[in-house]
């Protein structure tokens, strides 16, 4: 909510108990506590003054990622450096600036090796993910962290470690934690960005602009879970909880190995790899498995991650228009939808669907690729625009005159649209 408010800071010094917190009409919080932040049309942070002071800038990539950042350390400017990040996917694999390289190797809860020019660290973690301890390349111990209830930590690093809590990234010149899609302040228990998802009341019934979401004659009378807190980590849960991006992306294949694309790779088998490696928390389910992906969806929400994405191919991509459809049914909204060459194959599901495919009205974003050209005999497997009438949607038909003059076919697809 825009304006001021007063919030008490869980465990803070009585002299700042009543510190105010200033919010943009976007849900942001700008101003706290001599702090003072702006975003951008995308809510994500770009500057962070102290006291008038510059002390960090942001740039991000098409796909939010975090590409570049200036940090002012002393509030001198002396200590000024842009600092680069290189990504394989949404795993930082590498930072550089100037005066310091470091690359990382990524394991399951985080980073789990690390090398500059001259050494070479491991990382050590708890059952939350949290870096409990650092050695060198002999087995030496250098440093041990500890933190509070929301993750701060108790000391600075002699050795630049920054993947702390939970594993995610402490920018300590901000006293804040980077979870990719928001900041979180451990210093007030929850984050500077609202939760896209917005308000819901498990009960409530739902107003007429709410219904206006949903496809007509399919919203529910009543939300079936409660969120009314837009700003918490975890549901409070730190202890026991964390939120690596504050996403889950549901990836539905089409058809077994699906068809070899021109380098004689299996296409579902490309769009996996590529999916995963565009969505870190990418989870993969078969069309068939529709009801576990319902499952899955309801227990990352019950861990903290509100935003939902749905990426599909071919079937697949059928089947995920019908999984937003549902998840619109129980009042949950899709953040993104990106679907690739949907079809509709006699004799198989989806093969029902109109002509152009409509776009539940749960769905924020949706992004369709489709191609014309068919694919192999004896199927002909053609693609299927969507429609939508909110201006939500980027609906392209792929062809050799805007892929670079390639074979365009349905196995090509998604090779095409990943790039790969």
């Amino acid at each position: 909510m825009p304006g001021a408010a007063s919030f008490e800071r869980p465990g803070g010094a009585a002299a700042h108990m009543n510190s105010l917190l200033s919010y943009d009409a976007n849900g942001n919080l700008e101003a706290y506590n001599g702090w003072a932040y702006v975003y951008d049309a995308q809510n994500r942070l770009r500057t962070a003054h102290e006291n008038g002071v510059l002390r960090a800038t942001y740039y991000y990539d098409g796909k939010n990622r975090q590409i570049a950042r200036n940090l002012n350390p002393d509030q001198s400017g002396a200590g000024n450096e842009i600092r680069f990040s290189v990504w394989d996917g949404w795993e930082l694999i590498e930072e550089y600036g100037s005066n310091r390289a470091v690359a990382y190797l990524q394991g399951a809860t985080g980073v789990i090796k690390s090398w500059t020019h001259n050494s070479v660290i491991y990382y050590y973690q708890d059952n939350l993910g949290s870096t409990t301890h650092v050695a060198n390349a002999s087995g030496a111990l250098l440093e041990s962290f500890h933190y509070d209830l929301y993750g701060k930590p108790s000391q600075v690093s002699a050795y630049g470690i920054v993947d702390l809590y939970a594993g995610e990234r402490w920018i300590g010149v901000l006293g804040l934690y980077d979870l990719r899609n928001r900041f979180m302040s451990p210093e007030l228990g929850r984050f500077l960005q609202a939760d896209p998802i917005g308000l819901q009341i498990a009960g409530a019934k739902l107003s007429a602009q709410a219904k206006a979401f949903f496809p007509a004659g399919q919203a529910p009378e009543a939300f079936a879970s409660t969120e009314l807190n837009l700003y918490r980590y975890c549901h409070n849960g730190s202890v026991n909880k964390s939120d690596s991006t504050g996403l889950i992306t549901i990836i539905i294949p089409g058809i077994g190995p699906g068809q070899r694309d021109r380098g004689g790779d299996w296409s579902n088998e490309v769009f996996i790899r590529n999916a995963l490696k565009n969505f870190k928390d990418g989870q993969v389910f078969s069309r068939d498995q529709m009801k576990d992906a319902m499952k899955a969806i309801e227990a990352a929400r019950a861990n903290g991650d509100k935003t939902l994405n749905i990426v599909g191919y071919s079937l697949g991509g059928a089947a995920g228009i019908r999984l937003a459809g549902d998840l619109g049914k129980a009042g949950t909204g899709v953040d993104k939808l990106l679907t690739l060459d949907i079809v509709r194959a006699p004799g198989f599901a989806g093969s029902s669907l109109p002509n152009p495919v409509p776009v539940p009205s749960n769905v924020k974003q949706a992004f369709n690729y489709y191609q014309q050209s068919g694919g192999f005999s004896p199927t002909n497997f053609k693609g299927t625009p969507v429609a939508d009438g909110r201006n939500v949607m980027v609906n392209q038909e792929i062809t050799p005159a805007n892929s670079g003059g390639l074979r365009v076919h349905h196995a090509q697809m998604p090779s095409i649209v990943f790039g790969d």
